[in-house]
């Protein structure tokens, strides 16, 4: 996720992965997490333990890699309250996938893109390269 109200700091942004270590325990420490964290690395569960106990504020946009596998797995639930505790503007969500499943891809466009989901495809669907450079 990236909180869009962070600055940064000589054009680096500032990343950090939120393990149980770094994960706030206060109202406090939660928004020094969020005052110094442009962009924030976590597993789905974390980020929706996280936007449980505090509301998730500024968040600008939230990407998610192997969206379909996740999906799959069952993390659909746990992107939904992510969403759901989102405070103001709704971020501009990025689910990438190299092979997204049909019936997945509506359940996604569904319950996290909406109406206004764009689907990019790049060569054949759900096939490999066949050469790489």
């Amino acid at each position: 996720m990236i909180f869009s109200g962070a600055g940064t700091s000589k054009n680096i942004p500032r990343v950090k992965f939120l393990r149980k270590a770094l994960f706030p325990k206060t109202e406090e420490q939660y928004e020094r997490l969020r005052e110094s964290t442009e962009i924030l690395i976590a597993s789905p569960m974390k980020l929706a333990q996280l936007a449980e106990k505090f509301k998730l504020k500024d968040l600008g946009y939230m990407v998610i890699d192997e969206a379909d596998k996740l999906c799959e797995m069952g993390f659909l639930e746990q992107l939904e309250t992510i969403l759901k505790h989102c405070e103001g503007d709704q971020p501009s969500k990025f689910l990438f996938s190299a092979t997204m499943q049909p019936g997945i891809e509506d359940h996604v466009r569904n319950s996290i893109m909406g109406e206004k989901a764009l689907r990019v495809q790049v060569g054949i669907r759900n096939t490999t390269a066949q050469a790489v450079d």
